[in-house]
């Protein structure tokens, strides 16, 4: 029984010795912050960590002196942790510097990255009214909370005037690209143009094949005269040689034809017979004021 009772003294001794080791870390801290050494306190802050890694009291503290160095992504870790605290006013202290922390960083993105720097500043007045959710009367908030949403209404406006530009400068390039390109009324202008040129030239061909077609028409009509008038020639004579023969015939006492004189006639009229020619035809596109609650 007395083992044990030396073993739980010891185990106490140990603890006691602990936590007064850590308090002396988070004490040398505390100075070194109140005098403006940033690191250092930082420091002696992450030595306390080492031996309770869970405190949320010196997670505020860490996250409180990245705040100071400008670190605020590493504030924001410091001080979203330190909200695990069952402790009502370290929570409200958490979120009024969580505030202020996302207020500071959004101001560092301003001018290079508008609408992170917005999504931030909304952030900043969701912590300040959580902070008054759990303390009515934290003015300090109240006043932060305010501040925060005339800065956000503004950079809300300049980047509405960013767009904007952004807007008249694509405008105006789609615009100097239209006049150096014909428009729509003039390209179609110009196709009406064409096709009404494709006709008429189709109207030309036309005309013209029709026009060799009728003189082709009017040639073979002029061959068909004429071989008609030759065969109407060819008749004349051939009634003339009928007619002078039948003449002969009768000077021979109308003796009848002999058979070597009918042969010569047949011959003849043999040669005189030509065929009819034949015809050939052609196809057809904030004012933000300095941080007074970091504790």
């Amino acid at each position: 029984m007395k083992i044990i009772i030396s073993v739980i003294s010891v185990f106490l001794l140990l603890c006691s010795s602990a936590l007064a080791s850590m308090g002396a870390d988070v004490k040398k801290g505390n100075k070194l912050f109140s005098q403006g050494n940033y690191e250092a306190s930082l420091q002696q802050y992450q030595k306390a960590l080492e031996k309770d890694p869970h405190s949320p009291v010196i997670h505020f503290n860490t996250g409180a002196a990245h705040y100071k160095k400008g670190e605020y992504q590493a504030a924001i870790d410091g001080f979203e942790k330190a909200l695990l605290s069952d402790d009502k006013i370290l929570q409200g202290h958490a979120h009024y510097n969580l505030g202020n922390t996302f207020y500071r960083f959004g101001k560092t993105k301003e001018e290079k990255e508008l609408p992170v720097a917005i999504q931030s500043l909304e952030k900043s007045l969701d912590q300040y009214q959580k902070a008054i959710s759990l303390n009515k009367e934290d003015k300090e908030a109240a006043h932060n909370y305010e501040f925060v949403k005339k800065e956000l209404e503004r950079m809300k406006i300049k980047e509405q005037e960013r767009k904007n530009q952004q807007q008249e400068k694509k405008d105006q390039e789609e615009k100097n690209d239209e006049q150096k390109q014909p428009s729509s009324s003039e390209s179609s202008q110009k196709k009406e143009e064409e096709q009404q040129s494709s006709q008429s030239q189709d109207r030309k061909d036309q005309e013209q094949k029709e026009s060799g077609q009728e003189s082709e028409e009017k040639q073979d009509q002029q061959q068909d005269h004429k071989e008609k008038n030759a065969m109407s020639s060819v008749g004349q004579e051939q009634q003339q040689s009928e007619k002078q023969n039948q003449q002969s015939a009768g000077k021979e006492d109308g003796q009848q034809m002999s058979e070597q004189k009918a042969q010569m006639m047949l011959q003849q009229y043999q040669q005189q017979e030509e065929p009819k020619g034949i015809l050939n035809f052609i196809p057809k596109n904030i004012r933000l004021r300095e941080v007074e609650k970091d504790w």
